[in-house]
């Protein structure tokens, strides 16, 4: 979903935090973004990206004015301030056209550092390995389900989430439908309280293995997939090549049917 308004450019960090108050809403009118309009703000166009956990769904087309003005210090500030809420690929596509003036932006090396952690787990890389324990106590390496003749998801999530509880419903469906033809998951939770993960698992009925090291956004697991917000899928093959990164619902539905006849 596109919409079509003048959006924010540049802003304070100040006005940034403010801002995320009003993200989801459709028409970008909210008292707010008044606010922020009344505070020197410029608007231009806004548009829907990748989801993010919890009220922050919606982000402003930064992407276009970092990506134009590569060699300026607005555009550096503006990048640092989006980057997370932009595609993976257009991130890419700005970090080698900037300059030296634009990445010694204090905040963008930590960017160009996700993008490499990234690049790691890329679409037609083999997973990336880790370790945590399951719900009882027993340590478990990803190895163990993925890469071994089967397609799995590996499902970033937390209890805590209200997108992730809303898509629960429709991958148990998923999973019902595919797991007897040769599909798997494994979720890795991003909470930090054992038993809001536990009773989580058992009251939207998730039935496939669930691992974590209740490190909250700490999570070392998905510091290695250069996880930024959830829900986030990374399907992988059966030899282990990533085949797709955040499909979701009908897509993955779709994605499925293709790989399992």
């Amino acid at each position: 979903m596109q919409q079509k308004r003048k959006v924010v450019l540049i802003m304070t960090d100040t006005q940034r935090k403010d801002m995320l108050g009003c993200y989801g809403n459709k028409d970008m009118k909210t008292p707010c973004l008044d606010r922020l309009a009344a505070g020197g703000v410029r608007f231009e166009n806004a548009y829907t990206c990748q989801p993010v956990c919890g009220p922050a769904r919606a982000c402003l087309q930064t992407g276009k004015y970092a990506s134009e003005n590569p060699t300026k210090l607005s555009g550096a500030y503006v990048f640092r301030s989006f980057s997370s809420y932009l595609d993976e690929a257009l991130q890419q596509e700005i970090i080698a056209k900037a300059d030296s003036t634009f990445k010694a932006v204090p905040g963008i090396d930590r960017v160009i550092a996700r993008l490499e952690v990234l690049g790691k787990v890329a679409v037609g890389q083999k997973f990336t390995d880790f370790e945590m324990a399951d719900m009882e106590g027993n340590m478990h390496k990803l190895s163990e389900y993925v890469g071994q003749g089967k397609i799995v998801l590996i499902d970033f999530w937390a209890s805590w989430c209200p997108p992730c509880r809303k898509e629960m419903p429709a991958l148990v469906e998923l999973y019902k439908k595919y797991n007897k033809k040769g599909f798997e998951i494994v979720g890795v939770s991003l909470d930090k309280d054992k038993d809001a993960w536990v009773e989580g698992v058992k009251n939207m009925h998730m039935e496939w293995k669930q691992l974590s090291d209740l490190k909250f956004w700490e999570s070392e697991g998905a510091a290695l997939y250069g996880v930024n917000s959830i829900p986030h899928t990374v399907l992988v093959d059966k030899d282990g090549t990533i085949l797709a990164k955040n499909l979701h619902g009908e897509e993955l539905n779709t994605k499925l049917a293709e790989l399992i006849k």
